[in-house]
């Protein structure tokens, strides 16, 4: 990643769910408090914090970061494509059968709440670039 990116995960300002297996991903490379905290918080975080959480694997200059892709992709492209097929295929056997049914279940989840007064004022929130106000929610 760029030293200057910035991640987020931002379901929770939409009032809604993660999707797309990242409560089986993200939980499984971070740990359950480090995943909880991002999704249901929601704050941004930049890519120093993101390489110690484990998220990327190296930070680099902005400029140098088109010539980092490059070299590292020259050096995938260049090596046992068969050895890595078969690696990646052991690795995503480790999330097996959970992890589909975790998608299943976070699908099952984004329609809930996408069927909530919470998701349209998340979703329009976001349209106006400004917070939310989720019906509902206490003011503390």
């Amino acid at each position: 990643a760029a030293e200057d990116a910035i991640f987020a995960t931002g379901y929770i300002h939409l009032g809604t769910s993660p999707d797309g297996g990242l409560t089986a991903t993200l939980a499984r490379v971070i740990g359950l408090k480090h995943a909880a905290e991002l999704m249901m918080l929601g704050d941004r975080f930049d890519a120093p914090r993101a390489m110690q959480l484990g998220l990327v694997n190296r930070a680099v200059p902005p400029a140098a970061l088109g010539k980092e892709a490059m070299a590292l992709a020259e050096r995938l492209a260049n090596g046992p494509t068969h050895a890595y097929g078969r690696t990646k295929a052991l690795l995503q056997a480790t999330l097996g059968d959970a992890f589909d049914a975790q998608l299943r279940r976070e699908t099952e989840s984004f329609a809930a709440c996408a069927a909530t007064e919470e998701f349209v004022e998340g979703v329009r929130a976001f349209l106006e670039k400004r917070r939310p106000n989720f019906p509902g929610a206490r003011q503390l």
